[in-house]
């Protein structure tokens, strides 16, 4: 269970700074 909460913490953390990246590119 709490391997399964830490997997998907991971894969939204990895979402998140890859959003931010992407919209950071766009700004500049």
């Amino acid at each position: 269970m709490f391997l399964k909460a830490s997997c998907i913490y991971n894969l939204v953390y990895a979402i998140k700074l890859h959003l931010k990246v992407h919209f950071h590119e766009i700004l500049h």
